[in-house]
């Protein structure tokens, strides 16, 4: 999925297997995205939190994980007057990856 990167040190992990390290790393970011209300910051690390789940092999649990990042993503969406920037935010590639693991 495409994706900016929102805890490199977990995806590191991820991608070297080590899957318990890069789950205590995204334990800690999710705690600090929901600490600071960081919306950007808390979709990011669910997305991350679904990949890790996808890579464990539990698609599921992926899913649901990228639902949450979504229903993120509509909370902001819904606070955006803009009707341009609306159209912009939710167009994203970022935001459409995400919508379409959500629903897979």
């Amino acid at each position: 999925m495409s994706r900016r990167r929102v805890c490199p040190a977990a995806q590191a992990l991820l991608v070297q297997g080590e899957t318990e390290e890069a789950e205590r790393e995204l334990v800690n970011t999710l705690e600090l995205a929901r600490e600071t209300s960081n919306p950007p910051q808390l979709w990011k690390t669910h997305v991350a939190y679904g990949d890790l789940r996808r890579a464990q092999g539990k698609p599921e649990e992926a899913r649901e994980c990228y639902r949450d990042a979504y229903a993120v993503i509509k909370n902001v969406a819904a606070g955006i007057d803009d009707g341009m920037l609306l159209e912009t935010f939710l167009s994203s590639s970022h935001v459409q990856s995400i919508r379409r693991a959500a629903s897979t």
